[in-house]
């Protein structure tokens, strides 16, 4: 393929993902205009009942229902999609249900923003921390999405007031939980920062690859430079006797639309290859896509599906080292892979991946139940529209791992690889492996 078809096949990509990042931004959704606090429901008021009780009003996005701080009744925090919406619900409040007579309440500028908090922190773990500082009922914890970018670590605290997220940020901002010190603010949707990522997806970031070893920075700024102002950049190393890349980031994407016509060029006897920067990180996402896209199953390597995009490489690891008998120091590496809904785990040891295959198959995390599988079966599964899993293909994995695939060998805890072994060596178990591998 020459040097103009792979720009386009690139362009083309990255288009699309503008598109998609585009589309996102313009249909912003500002859940802090659009929700509403109901207080004094009954008792047996669920997120079902609430729903359906404001269902004539508008639509429901989301609805969260607490307890009261006393117990006796219920909170709900009800998310409409337009505030037109939210005026119509507020005409029930004093409605009575039963003999429980509701309010119902504009519910804004009570939303804490909260970062730095201990990797592997999730939604429980957040709940359980800020329950022993915060005095309001929390209404509801949302974290980020990793599919475009696994090291995010934010989340959204709503509270029933303003009073009570001051109160909070009083509490908790600068706390230290094990070794990580809070930055808890009140989320403003009128003062928020730019997002680290926003060059990428606003198209000013450059990507180049195949620097000579030879070329110092202000070499490659000078060439650059000639297109546009220049923000940022940044020169990674490689291993050696490998080119080294760069990421160059312009003020404006005019600028950086022109730099692409530096793909080709020659500098110091080698080729550059420069296209926009993915939203992901590019490394990872290249080796994910190439572990993936191999043909040979690497028996160290464990595809691990369905996993929600809102769990952490941090939570993978503890859960690994908490199930089965291997060490952090026995993990080379957690690949998330959102697009499959699942991730790689990269163990240094094929009998440690063994180990950890036996102990995760079929054990329920998040109320899913886990597979372990080959690469290749794992880069066959997606999740449906409706978000549960499907398997594409039920090819069996070539490899080593102790996978679920669908089949009779599978049921009969026989797996693929050891169809064509003699008899008497196929009568271990499961049961037999898991005894085997993870006794200590």
């Amino acid at each position: 393929m020459d040097i103009d078809t792979k720009k386009r096949a690139s362009s083309d990509d990255l288009d699309d993902s503008s598109k998609k990042a585009k589309s996102k931004k313009e249909s912003t959704h500002y859940r802090e205009y659009n929700t509403v606090l109901v207080r004094n429901l009954p008792p047996n008021y669920n997120h079902f009942k609430v729903r359906k009780y404001f269902k004539t009003c508008g639509s429901v996005l989301q609805a969260d229902v607490v307890d009261d701080k006393d117990g006796s009744s219920k909170l709900a925090r009800v998310e409409f999609s337009s505030y037109d919406e939210v005026l119509t619900a507020m005409t029930r409040t004093l409605k009575k249900i039963g003999h429980y007579q509701i309010t119902v309440e504009h519910l804004t500028d009570s939303t804490l923003w909260i970062t730095n908090y201990p990797p592997g922190y999730d939604a429980t773990k957040l709940r359980s921390m800020l329950s022993d500082h915060v005095e309001s009922p929390i209404l509801s914890i949302r974290l980020p999405s990793l599919a475009f970018n696994s090291r995010r670590r934010f989340a959204y605290v709503d509270l029933t007031s303003r009073t009570a997220a001051e109160r909070a940020i009083e509490e908790l901002n600068g706390k230290e939980v094990a070794g990580y010190k809070l930055i808890v603010k009140l989320s403003n949707i009128n003062d928020r920062k730019k997002r680290t990522d926003d060059a990428i997806s606003e198209g000013r970031e450059l990507i180049v690859k195949g620097i000579s070893e030879e070329v110092s920075d202000e070499a490659l700024l000078g060439l650059f430079s000639k297109y546009g102002d220049i923000e940022k950049h940044r020169m990674v190393k490689a291993d050696e006797g490998s080119t080294r890349y760069a990421f160059i980031t312009y003020k404006d994407e005019e600028s950086a639309e022109k730099a692409l016509a530096l793909n080709g060029e020659t500098l110091e006897d080698k080729t550059l290859h420069v296209s926009k920067a993915m939203k992901k990180a590019y490394l990872e996402r290249q080796e994910v896509k190439r572990l993936l896209a191999s043909k040979r199953n690497d028996p160290k390597i464990i595809g691990l599906y369905p996993l929600s995009d809102q769990v952490t490489r941090e939570e993978i690891t503890a859960l690994i080292i908490d199930k089965s008998s291997v060490q952090s120091s026995d993990i080379a590496k957690v690949l998330l892979v959102s697009d499959h809904e699942g991730a790689l785990v990269v163990m240094k040891e094929e009998k440690c991946a063994a180990k950890v295959s036996l102990a995760l198959n079929g054990f329920k995390f998040k109320n899913r139940m886990l597979n372990c599988v080959s690469t290749f079966e794992l880069s066959k599964h997606f999740p449906n529209e409706r978000g549960h899993s499907v398997q594409v293909s039920k090819e069996p994995s070539h490899g080593k791992l102790v996978g679920e695939t669908h089949s009779n060998n599978a049921r009969n805890n026989v797996g693929p690889e050891q169809e064509h072994l003699p008899q008497q060596e196929k009568k271990m178990s499961n049961d037999d492996f898991r005894k085997m591998f993870l006794s200590k």
